[in-house]
């Protein structure tokens, strides 16, 4: 799809403090790659960010990852959930591939909702890392964990978004 053609709109999601600002190869980081994603009319994307897991639940967490998890269970048809960074709060771990199994762990019914959306038919679950969870672009074995579930890490995604209107959409 063309950024141009009739009824196409383009959303941008990049990782990073300055993503607004940087161009694309400014922000990919070694081992994980931007990808462009082709979003069909009456596709259903979720958006979330900002989660901040950590080793241990707190109530904001817990609250906010069982709202994800019953969303995603609920969910009846394809999809593509994206998670916008800063799924995780790694910051000043020693170990940021243990952090992120144990916030899983500690997680466990969201961290069962990723794997069995990823697993459906016609599902992609893709997460950005963000400035908590810097770590998952860094490090393969701090991204492992969310890819045994299925999840993707990309350092930026572009959706391609078929809006179904006749004229182009612009992009902001």
């Amino acid at each position: 799809m063309n950024e141009g053609a009739p009824g196409a709109h383009i959303g941008v999601l990049r990782a990073g403090p300055h993503a607004l600002r940087a161009g694309p190869r400014e922000l990919l980081q070694p081992g994980v790659r931007a990808r462009a994603v082709p979003v069909s009319l009456g596709r259903r994307v979720i958006v979330v960010a900002n989660l901040g897991l950590e080793p241990k639940a707190t109530s904001a967490t817990s609250w906010a990852s069982a709202g994800l998890a019953r969303a995603l269970d609920a969910w009846q048809g394809p999809g593509m959930v994206v998670v916008a960074g800063n799924l995780f709060d790694v910051v000043g771990q020693p170990d940021p591939a243990e952090a992120v199994s144990a916030s899983l762990f500690a997680h466990q019914a969201l961290a069962d909702a990723l794997r069995n959306f990823a697993s459906g038919p016609e599902r992609q679950v893709v997460c950005l890392p963000g400035s908590t969870d810097r770590a998952l672009g860094e490090d393969p074995t701090a991204r492992r964990p969310l890819e045994e579930l299925g999840v993707e890490v990309v350092a930026a995604i572009d959706l391609h978004m078929k809006s179904g209107m006749s004229v182009p959409v612009p992009a902001r």
